[in-house]
């Protein structure tokens, strides 16, 4: 499995797919990393620009290089840690999206405790897609100024628009359907290891 770091895994073999179908939709040229090219960046955290000396990065290991990846502003790094002390003792107990009544999983189903960045107050312990929706959705509302009824009509908009053919490969069929297929598969190894070793 590969990880991009920000919390996403993926199948290598879905991890190169993915990458040759960027190449193909930027003229099968290699597409740019993610980064800035003026030399200021946005802290993830705040929203605010500022220079790369007044930001925190972490260095990983990637399978060429180095990885660096914006974290965001020293104090607002120690700001999400404080807040996530606070906010993870509300998903106790909770097994569901109290939204959408997604099951707690992995990925985009997985259970966050949900605040609001205006008011500070928790608002509900919600699955990451709900959660990355919503970041989105304020995003766009406060970029073109539309309502929760704009963002259906532009998501309405995307959905309808005619595809154009570049030759884009589909991700191969790996892996298991659901979480709970995958955890069986797990368990039955774990039970072979445990019978091999007594």
């Amino acid at each position: 499995m590969f990880n991009d770091s920000h919390y996403h895994w993926s199948h290598h073999a879905c991890q190169n797919m993915h990458w040759n179908n960027r190449k193909k939709m930027n003229n099968g040229k290699e597409p740019a990393n993610r980064g800035s090219k003026t030399g200021i960046f946005i802290c993830p955290l705040c929203g605010t620009y500022d220079l790369p000396e007044n930001m925190v990065f972490l260095l990983s290991e990637g399978k060429y290089k180095p990885r660096k990846k914006l974290m965001g502003h020293g104090e607002c790094v120690n700001i999400i840690r404080r807040n996530a002390k606070k906010l993870t003792p509300m998903k106790k107990g909770i097994t569901h999206c109290q939204i959408t009544g997604i099951k707690n999983g992995i990925g985009q189903s997985k259970l966050v405790s949900d605040h609001d960045h205006n008011s500070l107050l928790f608002r509900a312990i919600i699955c990451t897609a709900l959660n990355t929706l919503e970041g989105a959705a304020k995003f766009i509302m406060e970029q073109t100024g539309c309502d929760t009824q704009g963002i259906k009509e532009y998501l309405d908009a995307l959905l309808a628009m005619p595809g154009i053919d570049l030759g884009l490969e589909p991700y191969p069929e790996l892996g298991y359907a659901t979480y709970e297929e995958a955890e069986a598969a797990l368990n039955e190894i774990r039970a072979a290891v445990n019978e091999a070793t007594n």
